[in-house]
Formats: structure tokens, sequence, C-alpha cells
């Protein structure tokens, strides 16, 4: 199993337009504060993460790591895999100078990977999806 900074993009499903998907991917890896993880097995991507290091003016002016897109393999999941991806990805945010790597999650089963992680609930997410607008003049 190999853990890297990731040069592909994630596989979507054929009836879905990719060029959305590579317009993001390119943009992604020509930035040096976002990183793709990914965790590979031969040459079969089984799990990755995205890993976006922010300056912050909280926290004393404290660098974040912001992870998002967490991904492991449905039939591979229970294994371990998650927790080894997470270690790497905090790792990484903490070579990068991070003293706080944050997340979002909906599933309970990742939550509880998180907690085990030493993740702390603190608080109550929100997000707002702007090309559904209510606020158009």
């Amino acid at each position: 199993m190999i853990l890297d900074d990731g040069v592909n993009p994630p596989q979507r499903p054929e009836d879905v337009d990719p060029k959305p998907y590579r317009r993001a991917f390119e943009a992604i890896v020509a930035r040096d504060d976002i990183e793709l993880i990914g965790m590979w097995a031969g040459d079969e991507l089984i799990g990755q993460l995205q890993l976006t290091v922010t300056p912050n003016l909280t926290l004393g002016g404290a660098t974040r790591g912001l992870i998002e897109g967490v991904r492991v393999r449905g039939d591979l999941r229970g294994r371990g895999l998650g927790t080894q991806l997470m270690t790497y990805a905090i790792a990484r945010a903490k070579s990068k100078g991070c003293r706080l790597v944050e997340l979002t999650t909906r599933r309970p089963q990742a939550a509880r990977l998180y907690e085990r992680l030493g993740f702390c609930q603190t608080h109550q997410g929100f997000k707002y999806h702007v090309q559904s607008d209510a606020f158009e003049a």
C-alpha cells in the first residue's frame, strides 16, 4: 500500500461529465497549499482525501489543515485503512506547520474513527450553497 501526494484525479462514474472534475483537479495540483493524498493498492486508488493548508487570524495566527473528501473504497472499510490515511494526512499537516487539523462529516461511522484519532466535536457546522441563493436581487 502506498500513500502519496497524488497526481491522478479521482475516478468518477462514466455518466458524469468529467470536465468540471478535471478543471478542479488541475486547479488543485497547481497550488502549493492543497494536496490530494491517495492510498494505492498496486495501481488501484483505494482511498483519498484533500488537505488544504490555510493561515488564520485565530490561534495566534496559526496555520490550519482542512481535510475534505475522505474516501476509502466501500468494500475495504473497517480494515484500518481510514486510520492509516488520516494518520498520514495529519503528519503531512504537521510537517507544513499546522497547529490544528479540522474536518466535517455526516457519517457516524467516520465520526467514531475521527474521535479515536483524537479529533473532538467543537462546532455546529453550516453550509450555504451559492447556486441556490435565495437572496438574489
